[in-house]
């Protein structure tokens, strides 16, 4: 039988901590409760995680970078031990999909450019042929 936990909206934040051996602890009370179902759920072959490990941080925070890094920082740690507790070391079976949380808003937008474009149908720019480089990396002001 393949098994696969997932996971999903952690939001971990200074302001609302839990601990990752917190979490791990949880994790290995259910894999250890469902074994004992009839019939019995095996640990996880793989897991999913997906969306918002970090809470992150808003543009400009004081706090930013070290806020953010200390985040991820945790969340990698997490990843590390839930990796080596439920599937023997092998990251190879973790997988990640990031959520609007976990982007760094900062980098992501120093990334974006003004493109004034009054008199245009910015619609027909956006969906047409090879438009595709333009998508989010433009920030549209319409004057």
């Amino acid at each position: 039988m393949l098994t696969i936990l997932h996971i999903a909206d952690l939001h971990r934040s200074h302001e609302q901590p839990v601990s990752n051996a917190e979490l791990i602890s949880s994790l290995l009370a259910d894999c250890e409760r469902y074994s004992a179902e009839q019939p019995a759920i095996p640990r996880p072959n793989a897991i999913v995680l997906s969306g918002d490990l970090v809470q992150g941080l808003p543009l400009n925070s004081p706090d930013y970078p070290y806020a953010l890094k200390a985040q991820y920082d945790e969340a990698l740690s997490f990843l590390v031990m839930l990796s080596e507790e439920f599937l023997q070391g092998d990251r190879s079976k973790l997988i990640i999909v990031p959520g609007n949380h976990d982007v760094d808003w900062n980098i992501a937008h120093q990334a974006l450019s003004r493109v004034k474009l009054k008199g245009h149908d910015v619609y027909q720019l956006l969906s047409s042929p090879g438009s595709g480089n333009m998508g989010l990396t433009i920030l549209i002001t319409l004057l």
